[in-house]
């Protein structure tokens, strides 16, 4: 039987190239991550990186920000190396394990990559990740891009969300459409 305590490898911690912590973990912080996330799922930092990307190809950085053990949460973000275009891919999640919910807080897909389903596949990492933690909640705020990929998804507005952001934001969009719909369409809208 596998003795996590005793495979735990504290030098997974010290950072590379392609690893960093900002700030740089604590004892406390290693403890932490030792008992909430190692023991429990037997992921290191990078680990948990290679999830949340699982589906991008080639090389990429994680960084680990912001832990925070009396909160019970930290923050993920995952760079892509730049491609022949010059751009990079990223993305940005916060893990909150005293929800515990995942937080899809950013992600960028360079103009080169969209329409190629990176974004969705990344959707899919993150979802795949949730799971495999036991986490059903994933909080989301979408931009003006992309914002139809999540809905595409799956991904569902809260009623807050839905009366405060999306009917706002669909009236707004349909009265600077109102010269390319019929009077019967936008009524209907």
């Amino acid at each position: 039987m596998w003795d996590a305590l005793n495979n735990f490898d504290r030098n997974r911690f010290s950072g590379s190239n392609l690893l960093t912590f900002d700030p740089p973990l604590s004892d406390d912080g290693i403890d932490w991550w030792r008992d909430q996330v190692y023991v429990p799922h037997g992921l290191y930092p990078d680990d948990l990186g290679q999830l949340l990307s699982a589906s991008a190809v080639g090389g990429k950085t994680v960084t680990i920000a912001d832990l925070n053990p009396r909160a019970g949460s930290f923050v993920v973000r995952i760079k892509g190396f730049p491609s022949d275009s010059g751009e990079a891919w990223w993305t940005q999640r916060k893990l909150d394990l005293s929800g515990p919910l995942f937080e899809a807080q950013r992600m960028l897909i360079p103009g080169a990559d969209q329409q190629q389903k990176k974004g969705r596949m990344l959707m899919a990492d993150l979802v795949d990740t949730a799971a495999r933690l036991g986490i059903n909640t994933i909080t989301i705020e979408a931009q003006d891009i992309g914002r139809y990929a999540w809905a595409r998804f799956g991904f569902v507005p809260d009623r807050s969300s839905w009366m405060w952001h999306v009917r706002i934001e669909a009236r707004r969009r349909l009265l600077a459409a109102r010269a390319e719909l019929s009077d019967d369409l936008l009524r209907a809208y």
